[in-house]
Formats: C-alpha cells, sequence, structure tokens
C-alpha cells in the first residue's frame, strides 16, 4: 500500500511539474512586450491556437535616397491609389499606420500582419487591417524575387541577399481591410494575388523595396463590395520595415528559451520517478 501511495505521489508531481512547465512554456510563446507602450504592456498573438515562432512591429518602409530612388517616394505601409487618387505625389495612394502594427509568425508557416491603417490626405479613410499568410518557403515566385533597390543594393558585395529572403502566399478567404470611420465605413475589401504567384510575398533584408531594413512586401488586388475612388488601379502594395519584438521570456523577436524543452521535462520526470524509487528503496531495507 505504502508502495502504491509513494509511486502514485511521484507521478502526481511529475504530472504537475510536466503541465506546469508546458503552461509556461505556451505562454511564453504568446506574449510579447509592446515597445511602443510606456507601460510596457504586453500583446498576445492573433490566433493563440497556434505556436508563435516570431513577432515583429510593423513600421512604414521609407524610401532612404540611396538604394531607392528618391525620386519615387512612396513613403507609406499600404499603397491604395484607388481609394485615395489626386496629383499629389507623395500622398497618392498612402496609408500608414494608425498606432502599433504587428506581424507574426507562426510554427506551422503561417503568418499574420494586423493594425490600423489611415490615409495620409484624409485621416477619416481608416481601415482594420488583417491580413493571413500561409506556405512559408525559400522559393520565389515564378517572376522570382521583386527587386526594387537600386541595382548597387544586390551586386559586388551590396547589403542585400535575395537568397537570405523566405516567401509566403497571401490567403484570400482570410485577408481583409475593414473601413471604420469616414465614407468607408463597414465597408470590406478582400485581397487577392494580383500577380497568380508571379511575385509572392517576400520577408529579407530589403525586401520591401524602399531601404535595407528587414522588411515586407507584396503585391496585391482586392473584391471589394463598394466603388472605388479610381477604378483606374489593379493592384495595391504593403512595404513595409520589420522590427523584431522582444518575448518576456527573453530573447530578440524569437521565443525565449528559459523554458525547458519537452526533452528536459521529461528528464526531470525522470528525476522524480528516480527520487521517489530511491526513498522507497532505503525504506525497504
Amino acid at each position: 500500500m505504502k508502495t502504491t501511495k509513494l509511486l502514485t505521489s511521484v507521478f502526481v508531481l511529475g504530472s504537475i511539474a510536466l503541465g506546469t512547465l508546458g503552461q509556461a512554456k505556451e505562454a511564453a510563446a504568446i506574449t510579447f512586450t509592446d515597445p511602443t507602450d510606456p507601460n510596457g504592456q504586453t500583446i498576445e498573438a492573433k490566433d493563440p491556437e497556434k505556436e508563435l515562432l516570431r513577432g515583429w512591429l510593423a513600421e512604414e518602409a521609407v524610401s532612404d535616397g540611396v538604394y531607392h530612388d528618391p525620386d519615387k517616394i512612396h513613403n507609406h505601409a499600404f499603397w491604395l491609389p484607388g481609394l485615395i487618387g489626386g496629383d499629389e505625389e507623395v500622398l497618392f495612394g498612402t496609408f500608414v499606420w494608425d498606432g502599433p502594427a504587428f506581424f507574426y509568425e507562426y510554427e506551422d508557416g503561417t503568418a499574420n500582419l494586423f493594425g490600423s491603417i489611415y490615409a495620409l490626405r484624409d485621416d477619416n479613410k481608416k481601415f482594420d487591417v488583417n491580413v493571413w499568410f500561409e506556405g512559408k518557403k525559400e522559393e520565389s515566385g515564378s517572376n522570382g524575387p521583386k527587386k526594387e533597390l537600386n541595382g548597387s543594393a544586390y551586386s559586388n558585395g551590396g547589403p542585400v541577399d535575395t537568397d537570405d529572403w523566405y516567401y509566403y502566399d497571401v490567403v484570400q478567404e482570410m485577408s481583409t481591410l475593414t473601413g471604420v470611420s469616414g465614407e468607408y465605413a463597414g465597408k470590406e475589401l478582400n485581397l487577392f494575388d494580383v500577380t497568380n504567384g508571379g511575385y509572392t510575398t517576400q520577408v529579407g533584408i530589403g525586401a520591401n523595396g524602399k531601404n535595407i531594413n528587414m522588411g515586407l512586401a507584396t503585391w496585391f488586388g482586392d473584391h471589394e463590395n463598394f466603388t472605388y475612388a479610381d477604378s483606374d488601379y489593379d493592384h495595391s502594395d504593403i512595404n513595409i520595415d520589420l522590427v523584431a519584438l522582444e518575448a518576456e521570456e527573453g530573447g530578440s523577436g524569437i521565443l525565449g528559451e528559459s523554458i525547458p524543452e519537452p526533452a528536459t521535462m521529461s528528464l526531470l520526470s525522470l528525476g522524480l520517478l528516480g527520487s521517489g524509487l530511491g526513498v522507497l528503496k532505503r525504506k525497504n531495507k
């Protein structure tokens, strides 16, 4: 009877330890500190059911004037020329983030870009952003990586190596811009790959096409339930910088390693079992 009780206690302790560590690991996988919040408020993954690989703060991609042609000023997060037309080159089609925005990458090869944007020419035109990506891969689309920087960025020891980029596909069924104010309030755009696989979403140093920072770029069309301000444009862009978030458990952008991995937790459980058997052996002597 004593033997049974002792072994039961050991297994219960092992289960509690494993459960506690497992919960801690799961929590570490979905929690980051928001660097834009002076109070250090934490943020969580958009989909808590997924295991988070890394998190990024998404910022507008700004032309650096060195590796990107200074005459092509489109400094933006989203370029939506159908929604904001006009002759002012700097503001034409330009949408920027309204508060912090984030790009989360998950272990299953999916990713999510979310936040809110508004038009620089009319800050009453705001949209909630929820764009999903899938099929993370090393191969680019059929047209290869899209190189929008000057040639010197890619050749003769330049700072950008497209071999280090990786790629995603836009998930049409899950990618939306939803109007939250102004004339587009309540209206929705469903995004899709306008290049038909020619240029897939690209991520890496210089991939945003505006500077040599870590970034992302993609090109999309949309299905909308309203009439565009200017229907002559059949595509739009996303061009953003990505700044690694620091996980609460430590590490930069990538999950911290302070929580034991499954193998370590198994060893802990075996250690508890061994300790219990050792006590039992001494009692039987």
